[in-house]
């Protein structure tokens, strides 16, 4: 398979931090790990691919600390969908991973994998055990007519409009049960130590 030559300034990376956290009682974008904040986890390591990187949070002021720009929902309340439709608006790059900031383990080997195997489509999601991993995915701008069709008519499922794009479901060959875990309640950060 011939492999996608990027340069740096061609890619981009949307972190959504919009996410209520119920479940963890808190805002867990900001909840250390490893003494960090589980966000800056995440940008350091999308920092090794790009530093093209823009902040999805309906709470700016949150993360005054990040000197990355920060955009709220263009369209409130429509989940982790609402939040790449916002981030691929307001991006410069025509294509850009989609990482929830929530992701302790999520490497440079797996996004650099994913980039490079990015040629001629619209989405190159990782696909592993028969599920896709869509809030670790490469999406491009042409997405946005897709996604707003979607958001227009209430359905909040993201992949539902995977088939109307060019999309590349990828097994990542170095894949562990970790490299995508999110974290949702306290529980689960627990188990991580």
């Amino acid at each position: 398979m011939k492999q996608n030559q990027y340069k740096e300034e061609n890619i981009g990376a949307i972190i959504l931090a919009g996410g209520k956290s119920r479940r963890f009682g808190s805002d867990k974008a900001l909840y250390k790990f490893k003494g960090l904040p589980l966000i800056q986890n995440v940008i350091n390591v999308v920092n090794k691919v790009t530093k093209n990187i823009i902040i999805i949070t309906n709470s700016p002021e949150k993360f005054d600390f990040l000197i990355y720009p920060k955009y709220r929902d263009l369209i409130p309340d429509c989940g982790s969908l609402g939040g790449i439709y916002t981030g691929l608006s307001y991006t410069g790059s025509q294509l850009n991973f989609v990482l929830a900031c929530d992701m302790p383990f999520i490497s440079y080997e797996c996004l650099n994998y994913l980039v490079q195997h990015t040629t001629g489509t619209d989405i190159t999601v990782p696909y592993h055990h028969n599920r896709l991993e869509p809030l670790c995915a490469v999406y491009s701008k042409s997405c946005l007519p897709f996604i707003k069709k979607q958001l227009e008519k209430k359905e909040y499922q993201i992949f539902q409009f995977y088939d109307k794009v060019r999309t590349k479901k990828i097994e990542i060959p170095f894949y562990h049960p970790r490299l995508f875990f999110n974290v949702n309640s306290r529980n689960d950060l627990l188990s991580l130590y």
